[in-house]
């Protein structure tokens, strides 16, 4: 997903989509670099990749163990709160609360100021909406 034609690109992207409708898989989506690879995507000059890899990000984010394991990064929460900011996509903000929202919930020290998630949450919802 990192290089390639813009096709091959997107195929790999529904490839994994369909690899983690399968919670068994996700495990092996985290140890193989998934996460890395989908973070990544998130500053691509295409729309589709960035909202893609969100929601892929927030589906493997509904494991705990990937979510301590691998999600709690600083650059990948900053590149969150901006994506928010600037994304006019609807679904893609959602799907981009629904991964704060589970970095929060299955932490074992707060990521996001969990300790402040219900105002941030209601701040950030009346923003978006």
């Amino acid at each position: 997903m990192r290089k390639g034609a813009y096709r091959g690109r997107k195929n790999a992207l529904v490839s994994l989509h369909g690899v983690l409708h399968s919670a068994n898989n996700i495990g092996e989506a985290v140890s193989a670099s998934a996460v890395s690879v989908l973070a990544n995507l998130l500053s691509d000059d295409h729309q589709d990749f960035v909202n893609g890899s969100i929601a892929l990000l927030a589906r493997i984010a509904e494991q705990p163990a990937s979510t301590t394991a691998n999600l709690a990064r600083s650059e990948l929460v900053t590149s969150l709160v901006n994506f928010l900011g600037a994304s006019a996509s609807r679904s893609g903000k959602d799907h981009c609360m629904a991964l704060m929202a589970s970095m929060c919930r299955h932490r074992e020290r707060p990521v996001i100021g969990c300790h402040l998630y219900d105002y941030w949450l209601s701040y950030t919802v009346s923003m978006i909406c």
